[in-house]
């Protein structure tokens, strides 16, 4: 049966039990189809390619059943880390704990659009890809040049994922990466002060795997440069340590003859 915002009753909660299995995060109190199901069945249809209505609809209930979407790999070595889909439009949760098991919540991102700034300043409202932390976070509501920021975790200048009253269908922010609010609390209270956020243009083994690579031997060549760093300050202590031993010497022979 189709089912939208206000329904309830035991297929709502048939819908939520399954939507949450899947890793998609109703937040509702079971039985009814509040802003919760509505942002699951949302994140439900922007993942497997459906028309993005909130609805649950006969394809939904078919790919809830049947889902074709991919599902990213356990990547973080620790902790927990943040995949943006800019073309699905949802936001992953993976947690190294739960290797087999992720979180899809439903996002906007930066909608493409040109904007101008206070002081008339033109601008481009877009999601920036790249791998980034977190480095600053405020736990309330912050007022920022271009909106209100429901406790913003800051990961890119003034990029940011939060919290808002309004996440829809289709890339609308100026650039920051929305969740509704309670999503946001769910986060905020997982998420490390050096969150890991990964933004990409599309989320596919392929580019997951060149990326992984790359990654790999960044880390590696930064753990070789350590290492012999390591090594380097370890001979330069010996040396000192040689130089002075002869020094010692030198002064003892000096004043013993």
């Amino acid at each position: 049966p189709a089912l939208g915002w206000g329904d309830s009753g035991d297929v709502v909660t048939v819908l939520q039990n399954r939507l949450n299995e899947l890793g998609y995060r109703t937040a509702d109190e079971a039985g009814y189809y509040g802003d919760g199901t509505w942002s699951a069945v949302m994140a439900l249809q922007k993942f497997e390619g459906l028309d993005r209505t909130g609805t649950m609809d006969g394809p939904s209930w078919v790919r809830l059943y049947t889902p074709t979407g991919w599902m990213p790999p356990s990547r973080p070595a620790v902790g927990i880390e943040v995949e943006v889909d800019l073309d699905r439009q949802v936001l992953i949760v993976l947690n190294a704990e739960r290797p087999q098991q992720v979180t899809i919540l439903n996002t906007s991102t930066g909608g493409e659009y040109t904007y101008y700034n206070k002081d008339g300043s033109e601008d481009y409202a877009w999601t920036p890809p790249g791998r980034y932390e977190g480095y600053r976070r405020y736990d309330g509501v912050e007022e920022a040049p271009l909106g209100t920021l429901y406790r913003p975790i800051y990961f890119y200048r003034g990029w940011a994922v939060h919290g808002s009253p309004s996440v829809p269908s289709y890339p609308a922010s100026h650039g920051c990466v929305r969740l509704s609010n309670n999503d946001m609390d769910w986060l905020w209270d997982r998420a490390p002060d050096d969150l890991a956020v990964t933004v990409r243009s599309t989320m596919n083994p392929p580019l997951l795997a060149a990326e992984e690579a790359e990654w790999a031997a960044a880390a590696a060549q930064a753990a070789a440069e350590e290492q012999a760093a390591a090594q380097q300050a370890a001979l330069e202590t010996f040396e000192a340590g040689v130089d002075a031993s002869r020094a010692a010497a030198g002064l003892e022979a000096y004043y013993s003859g």
